[in-house]
């Protein structure tokens, strides 16, 4: 297996680009972004040029090699293509970004099948994930311009040729469309304690690491991120961004802790990668957000007096 591929030095963007991820677990959310007015929060409060869309299929427990696709906390196709439109009309650029939990409220990242279970797994999230995912892009040229392939399946992250292949399936489908994979931060580079996807790196357009300070680095240090961060972008070429990068605000500094921390990082990281994107949970502050990853107005304020 290849650990790396490298085709130079692919230097970070002077601007790193905002998104924020939009999640909704039911089947029509994302066709209530227009109704309530979440691209133009995005937009106009937060500074985003990005909305990215987050579905989410489930792996049943008892089924190591199924997945569940069609069911009630799982976005519909239709509700994800009006979120586009929606997007579109706000002047924001799209990514998809499809997640699979497991159905047990276990870590995804311990998703782990094998054999002819680990075949059977990929060839539904290749069909009934993926391909009707690139086809949606393919449908929004110009709006749905990146694809995160995978997220946090550190587990899985060493079946090379399955994710290949699966990278290759969005690009035959959904040309022109930037493909990537969004790691956990503790699973970037050789050493660290997740296995990392790098030996695929060279099928890839970026790479993604998912980091939320005042929690990831409790146990593992910003500046130890910062490294593998340079040492992705040196060793691939590829460009690196935050695909997710988020702070709760239910902690005892509230809002306003939550908007230091998110600034920390935007300055620590900012000559590092190309893109943040928000966890956001709900793009405004929703009674269903019980773990405070909406953004509060102090967090807002910032991001729009940085914009």
């Amino acid at each position: 297996m290849r650990r790396f591929w490298s085709r130079g030095d692919a230097e970070p963007s002077p601007t790193p680009e905002l998104g924020v991820n939009l999640v909704a677990w039911d089947r029509t959310g994302f066709s209530r972004t227009a109704e309530t007015g979440s691209m133009a929060h995005l937009r106009d409060a937060v500074g985003a040029t990005r909305a990215v869309l987050v579905p989410t299929s489930y792996a049943p427990a008892a089924d190591p090699g199924g997945l569940v696709t069609d069911g009630p906390k799982t976005a519909t196709s239709a509700s994800l293509a009006d979120a586009i439109a929606d997007a579109a009309r706000h002047g924001l650029r799209v990514a998809l970004k499809p997640h699979v939990d497991r159905e047990d409220g276990g870590f995804r990242g311990d998703l782990a099948p094998a054999g002819r279970d680990r075949a059977r797994f990929f060839d539904a999230y290749r069909r009934l994930v993926v391909a009707p995912l690139a086809r949606l892009a393919a449908e929004h040229p110009g709006v749905v311009d990146r694809f995160v392939v995978a997220t946090e399946l550190a587990a899985l992250a060493g079946a090379d040729d399955e994710w290949r292949a699966t990278v290759r399936e969005v690009r035959r489908l959904a040309p022109g469309v930037a493909v990537g994979v969004a790691a956990n931060y503790d699973a970037l580079v050789p050493g660290d304690r997740r296995p990392h996807p790098l030996g695929w790196a060279d099928e890839l357009d970026f790479v993604g690491v998912d980091w939320f300070p005042g929690e990831s680095d409790r146990d593992y240090a910003a500046g130890r991120l910062a490294r593998n961060l340079r040492t992705v972008r040196r060793t691939t070429g590829r460009s690196v961004i935050f695909t997710e990068l988020g702070s709760r605000a239910d902690g005892p500094d509230g809002d306003d802790g939550q908007a230091r921390r998110i600034a920390d990082a935007l300055d620590r990281f900012g000559g590092d990668v190309d893109a943040f994107w928000l966890w956001n949970r709900f793009a405004v502050r929703d009674e269903r957000d019980a773990e405070r990853y909406t953004l509060g107005d102090p967090a807002m304020a910032l991001l729009a007096r940085r914009g």
